[in-house]
């Protein structure tokens, strides 16, 4: 299950992945290092297996590599916190294809505000307290651009 967490600045997402980070077995993108130290999941690394062009392809290979091996990693769940932020424009679809592979063998959790990512997911919802609520697409959209000023031409 591939779930997005969209919403507001300061609405409590990353903490919500904090939390199921300090609950369960997770590998979490923000916690790099930590995620590193794990073995390679090789039922995982097979079933996402990349044509090696599409890596060679992207802009920053290095990073977009890095993501990758990260989601890699034995655990239960994963946590991606704004993934889109550190690759460039070109290569996001790229990762999200990857988390979307991921999910189909373990939960995965994304907190972001790039409306992309949303067509890999399975379901996107918002916060409510420690609850997540399911958004409809309409709903999901005024989630991601509430914080951005609508200009007028």
């Amino acid at each position: 299950m591939f779930t997005v967490i969209v919403g507001e600045n300061a609405s409590g997402k990353t903490c919500y992945l904090n939390m199921l980070y300090n609950k369960y077995d997770c590998v979490y993108n923000r916690r790099a290092e930590e995620a590193t130290i794990r073995p390679l999941d090789i039922s995982l690394k097979s079933a996402v297996f990349l044509d090696s062009d599409d890596l060679q392809d992207a802009t920053n290979p290095l990073e977009v590599g890095r993501i990758i091996d990260i989601m890699l990693r034995k655990s239960d769940i994963l946590l991606l916190d704004e993934i889109d932020s550190t690759v460039d424009e070109s290569d996001k679809h790229l990762v999200y294809k990857v988390a979307m592979l991921v999910s189909k063998m373990k939960p995965v959790y994304a907190v972001t505000h790039d409306e992309d990512i949303t067509i890999y997911a399975d379901k996107v919802c918002r916060l409510n307290g420690d609850a997540l609520i399911d958004l409809s697409r309409e709903e999901m959209l005024q989630e991601i651009y509430q914080d951005e000023e609508m200009v007028t031409v």
